[in-house]
């Protein structure tokens, strides 16, 4: 991921694998020598995967967010999340998730125009406003927006949410970002923050990414 591509700086520290890289998008990575990183510089997005309960990163980021399995629990620290996982999963299939989640949320803040125009601030507002700054990810997949999609909505209650639609650049319309967050509110506690970005790839399907704190 070039600098001209992508206007995000991103650290990936990946316990699992002893790695640690700067994208998730290209290949590049560096074997880590030790559990706890020497790089202290900034960078707008970490994300962090298998980390033991206690783990703290050095260095100042604006969003840390540590990708966890379901069920986790961890003290995090100012300016710290936490994503889990909304299914059991071995550290493959672990590993694959947050590829997808990190994916995701970066890709709705690529340097690329898009509307609706969100920033950074938008997602650590409704990060903060989650209880105890956790989240859950729970992901589908779709042909299109529909009954199916609105059903698979219906009956949540979130207080906070953050979703991401991934679709073809071709494929969006503000018809569909509004039935989006049509369905949203209609799930939303009457205090609830919440937002929508947009990640544009070029697979066929639509698909829709919802962090919640439910």
């Amino acid at each position: 991921m070039s600098e001209d591509q992508c206007s995000l700086t991103v650290r990936i520290v990946d316990l699992l694998n002893g790695r640690e890289r700067g994208s998730p998008f290209g290949p590049e990575e560096k074997q880590l020598t030790t559990a706890q990183p020497d790089n202290n510089d900034g960078c707008d997005f970490c994300f962090v995967l298998g980390a033991p309960a206690a783990y703290s990163v050095r260095g100042d980021h604006y969003i840390t967010l540590f990708l966890d399995p379901a069920g986790s629990q961890r003290a995090l620290e100012a300016g710290c999340f936490q994503i889990r996982c909304d299914r059991p999963c071995n550290p493959q299939e672990l590993v694959i998730w947050a590829d997808q989640i990190m994916a995701a949320l970066c890709g709705v803040f690529l340097d690329v125009p898009k509307i609706p125009c969100i920033d950074l601030a938008d997602l650590r507002v409704v990060l903060h406003n989650a209880k105890g700054r956790s989240m859950i990810a729970r992901a589908y997949q779709f042909g299109t927006f529909n009954t199916e999609a609105k059903r698979v909505l219906a009956g949540q209650r979130f207080q906070s949410a953050f979703a991401v639609l991934s679709l073809r650049e071709q494929d969006f319309s503000l018809e569909l970002f509004s039935q989006i967050g049509s369905a949203l509110e209609q799930n939303l506690d009457d205090d609830a923050l919440a937002a929508v970005g947009v990640n544009y790839h070029q697979h066929p399907s639509t698909r829709l990414l919802i962090l919640s704190d439910e």
